[in-house]
């Protein structure tokens, strides 16, 4: 790559981000640029990005994309990705390095831009805090329940009814019956979802979005959200 369109890229893809194009370009931050990355096994590992390609992340990487780019399957099931108008930017966060990248999307072997400096991380990181918080809704994978054992550690949305739920003010547990399965729901530490809630919602038709988890039970929802379907009928319980 040549200086004048490693300049051009650059300044590109950090448009919105002064602070860093000052540290970079002007202040000499050190840093490398390469080919010859791996994200996957990054800690607190947080990407933004106008597109994704083939990328390894690690499990519960946060993610924000462009609301137009589409997720691939393996990142919405192993990531937590959360969707914003006008994204510009394609760079990754961790506990102790940075990655800024020079094309239009995060791909394997793409070039990146590699920084430990600690300002140029305290900047990305504060980017990309004000680019979740504006975020929207996390991406679920829709699976039936008949295949939750499929999908086990991913982010999921399973449709069904809640019944019995007064389990849930013991143990944060409760009962949902999809598509005649039985299938078990607990509430996560950081669920959006009160019992009170749970149980407003008893006998109504309503989408549990969460992670697939596994006990000694079996397989079971670690519910973060719940949606009450559009049009949702209450069920009377015999």
């Amino acid at each position: 790559m040549d200086a004048f369109s490693f300049v051009i890229g650059f300044i590109v893809g950090v448009l919105v981000a002064n602070v860093v194009v000052e540290l970079i370009l002007y202040k000499g931050a050190p840093g490398k640029v390469s080919n010859r990355w791996d994200l996957s096994n990054e800690r607190d590992l947080r990407v933004c990005a106008t597109r994704l390609g083939n990328v390894n992340l690690p499990e519960n990487a946060r993610v924000i994309i462009d609301e137009k780019a589409s997720v691939p399957p393996e990142i919405a099931r192993r990531c937590i990705v959360r969707k914003r108008e006008r994204i510009t930017m394609n760079f990754a966060v961790s506990e102790d390095r940075a990655y800024l990248f020079l094309r239009g999307e995060i791909s394997s072997g793409s070039p990146a831009f590699i920084a430990t400096d600690d300002a140029i991380i305290s900047e990305f990181s504060r980017i990309f805090k004000e680019m979740w918080e504006e975020g929207k809704t996390m991406i679920y994978e829709r699976v039936p329940a008949s295949r939750m054992a499929e999908y086990l550690e991913s982010f999921v949305s399973v449709s069904g009814v809640i019944l019995n739920p007064l389990r849930v003010f013991e143990d944060g547990s409760f009962k949902v019956v999809s598509e005649g399965r039985v299938i078990m729901a607990k509430l996560a530490p950081n669920s959006k979802v009160s019992p009170e809630d749970v149980l407003s919602l008893r006998g109504t038709q309503v989408e549990l979005l969460g992670k697939v988890r596994e006990d000694e039970n079996g397989y079971f929802i670690e519910v973060i959200d719940i949606r009450r379907k559009r049009g949702a009928k209450i069920i009377r319980e015999e």
